[in-house]
């Protein structure tokens, strides 16, 4: 029989990652060079550099919009 090339498709893992934006001059985060200006780290692995203010939680898209539904900053 041969083989099929299909992929299955698999569930995306929630493994918690949330994201974080990358403070101007800041080359490395959680050891790791950056590449763009925002990360996805997981609590544990951002805690060291949210203490130093290298990165900062980027709102989640849901808060963000009832924020501007609501007229709020």
């Amino acid at each position: 029989m041969a083989k099929s090339n299909k992929v299955a498709a698999t569930p995306a893992v929630n493994d918690g990652r949330v994201s974080y934006r990358v403070m101007d001059g800041v080359e490395r985060v959680n050891g790791t060079k950056v590449a763009s200006k925002t990360v996805s780290l997981t609590p544990a692995e951002a805690l060291y550099d949210l203490a130093l203010g290298r990165i900062e939680q980027v709102p989640a898209i849901a808060a963000a919009q009832e924020v501007a539904a609501d007229g709020r900053d």
